[in-house]
This record gives structure tokens, sequence and C-alpha cells, in this order.
């Protein structure tokens, strides 16, 4: 899970430090005469427009890739899901078939009315027990996946945000330098400029995603909550079935091994 947000941390990253290394080719040595030093700041201001795009090309590819494994995350995830209902389900079958057998012995060894009659409240009891129990984890269970899914799809919100955030501010530093080199600003201060705003858009994005990198602690805190649900229907079963078998040991009496 944490690979694929990992992943679009350092697209993103990969973003922000390349057009910084772009941004902060220092300005040449005094020493060089005035026309080299016009032609490098030409070049470097008519550079700026290619550098932009090719800075937004590198990252909407980066995204495309991220958004691909997030889809292949889900399918993942929704497989492996189906794949635990089918356990259950054909544990629960095992139970009921074996249950089924038990409850034809009882019924056999009924020879009262009374006993018979035991046997069926003890029979109803049972399926009205497991099968309350059944739902009580079942739904623990799928309000477990659904909070983790919703957990999943907030923080690829987030990330996403984040990330065009850096994506914004990038584009929006690269227009405003080429604005300044259009308006005739000393290119050694547009490329300060430049770099100063990149490096504090990458610093947003850095402090952003520290202070959203939390879910494994939510996910966490979500199966505890599944799992303290589950063993509670565990308990109630068990002693409402105990409960039951005492009843049915009354009615067939105290030397009589159920």
């Amino acid at each position: 899970m944490g690979r694929n947000y990992r992943f679009l941390h350092a697209a993103v990253m990969l973003l922000a430090l390349g057009v910084l290394t772009a941004a902060s080719v220092p300005a040449r040595a005094t020493a060089l005469d005035n026309t080299t030093r016009d032609s490098s700041a030409s070049a470097f201001c008519t550079s700026l427009s290619n550098r932009a795009n090719a800075a937004q090309k590198r990252f909407n590819k980066l995204q495309t890739k991220v958004k691909s494994a997030w889809e292949s995350q889900d399918t993942r995830l929704n497989t492996l899901a189906s794949k635990f209902d089918e356990q259950i389900q054909a544990a629960r079958d095992k139970v009921d078939d074996q249950r089924a057998i038990n409850f034809a012995k009882l019924e056999d060894r009924a020879s009262t009315d009374d006993e018979t009659a035991a046997v069926a409240t003890y029979e109803t009891t049972v399926r009205e027990a497991a099968n309350t129990r059944r739902s009580a984890v079942d739904a623990a269970r799928n309000t477990f996946r659904q909070a983790v899914k919703d957990a999943i799809k907030a923080r690829r919100l987030n990330l996403s945000n984040q990330a065009t955030g850096l994506s914004t501010a990038v584009s929006v530093a690269y227009t405003t330098a080429q604005s300044n080199c259009d308006g005739g600003v000393a290119v050694a201060t547009v490329r300060s400029t430049l770099l100063e705003s990149l490096q504090n858009s990458r610093q947003t994005f850095t402090e952003l995603r520290k202070s959203d990198d939390n879910i494994q602690d939510q996910i966490a805190s979500l199966v505890k909550t599944r799992n303290a649900t589950v063993k509670a229907a565990d308990r109630a079963f068990v002693e409402t079935v105990k409960d039951a078998a005492t009843a049915l040991k009354d009615a067939f009496g105290s030397n009589t091994e159920i």
C-alpha cells in the first residue's frame, strides 16, 4: 500500500528537483566578456518555456503511472477480499454440515416429548446464535473494509492535490521568471527568484506529506475496532450455546451425556 504513495511522492519530488536543477545554473564568471554574458542570459531566458514544459511532461507521465498503480492496487485488494469471503463461506458450510449431523444425533436420542422439545429449542437457539455471530462478524468486516477504502481514497486525494499544488507552483514560478525576463529584470535576479520559488514549493510539499503520513496508524486502529467486535460476537455466541447446552442436559437428566 505504502509503495504507491512513495512512488507518487518520488515523482513529484523528481519534478521539483528537476526544475531546481534547471534553475540553479550559476551565472558566468565575471571574467567573461559582455557579449558572452549577454548570450548566456539570453539563453537562460529563452529556455524557460522549454524547461517548464519538460518538467510538466515528466510530472504528467509519472502521475499516469501512479494512477495505474492505484488501479492495480484496488484490483488486488478486491481479489483478496473476494478470496477471503469464499474461504469464510466454505468454512461456514462445513460447520453447518457438521452441526446438522450433531443435531440429527440429538434428535435420535430424544425419547420423550419433553426431550424432543428440548432438542428443538436447543437447535433453534444455536442456529440463531450462529446467525447473530455471523451477521456481527460480517458487519465488522464490511465496516472495516469500507473504512480502509475511505482512508485510502482520502490519502490519495490529499496526495494528488498536494502534487497538483506543487506542479502549479512550479508552473507559476516559471511563468513569473519568463515575465521578469521579458520585463528586463537582471537575469541573476530572475534566476535567484526562480530558484527560491522552486525551493519553497518543494519545502511546502514535503511538509504537507509529513503531516499526511498516518494511514498505517488509521488502519491499525480500524483493525483493533474490528477485532474487538468479532471477539465480542464470539463471546456472546459461546455464552449462549453454553446456556442452551445446560438447559438441554437438564431436560435429558443430569446423568445423561450430551
